[in-house]
């Protein structure tokens, strides 16, 4: 999903941005499409009735797997609103304070 929504931020066009976005649900979604299409009611039951598979995991582990992963979610939110930033933005903005300043005064 992360890499996914790179392509639907750096598109060049809203139509781009649009089709980007249809290819990632399609993506997301294909597994859920297929399993309900080609299973059978015998392999889902007999799916369903597993039972859930118990791992044992240090309280350690869980805290800082979940604060790396938060880290590194928090670092690629922000290098994308950088690059988006700078190339939608950056000398946009620059130049309409530069204008509005000289009308101003």
């Amino acid at each position: 999903m992360i890499y996914g929504s790179a392509f639907i931020v750096l598109s060049g066009s809203n139509q781009d941005a649009f089709l980007n976005t249809l290819a990632s649900v399609f993506i997301i979604e294909i597994d859920e499409l297929l399993y309900n299409a080609y299973s059978s009611y015998v392999v889902k039951n007999a799916i369903k009735d597993l039972p859930p598979i118990k791992v044992k995991v240090s309280k350690y582990i869980t805290f800082f797997s979940v604060m790396f992963s938060n880290w590194i979610l928090m670092l690629l939110c922000a290098l994308m609103i950088g690059i988006v930033e700078r190339r939608y933005c950056g000398e946009v903005l620059l130049t309409r304070n530069v204008t509005d300043a000289i009308q101003i005064t």
